[in-house]
């Protein structure tokens, strides 16, 4: 089975956003970026705004995919497209699935040791397309 998930580097300030997994959930206590899966059929700019909406209540600016890596856990290929996003409005208010957030330099957080794997990758794909 494959499943399409999308996500979000979610820029404010000179910043990103990552959120920290919940402990009773998948990746427990490991920080990675909002979104999920897409829906059948679903848009995928609609799926990244409904995710991020779902896990954080933040409101944003979709601009284009950085990155797209693949996976297989549990059985399952996931394929995760990574989306670059400005902050547009909102209140950081987390869902049931994380526990805590933080806005950081991208720098800082691709040094981050407890990062979904995932996560890194997304993360170090934007950097790299800020050196070039």
């Amino acid at each position: 089975m494959t499943i399409v998930a999308v996500c979000s580097i979610i820029r404010k300030n000179n910043k990103i956003l990552i959120t920290q997994r919940s402990e009773d959930d998948v990746y427990p206590n490991l920080w990675d970026l909002p979104g999920g899966q897409l829906n059948h059929g679903e848009d995928v700019i609609i799926g990244v705004k409904r995710e991020i909406k779902e896990e954080c209540a933040l409101d944003v600016f979709v601009l284009y995919p950085i990155d797209v890596a693949s996976k297989i856990f549990g059985g399952k290929h996931i394929i995760l497209i990574t989306y670059l996003s400005d902050y547009k409005s909102g209140e950081i208010k987390l869902s049931k699935e994380h526990q805590n957030f933080k806005w950081i330099y991208p720098r800082t957080a691709a040094k981050m040791k407890n990062l979904t794997s995932l996560t890194k990758h997304a993360i170090n794909a934007y950097l790299k397309s800020l050196s070039t």
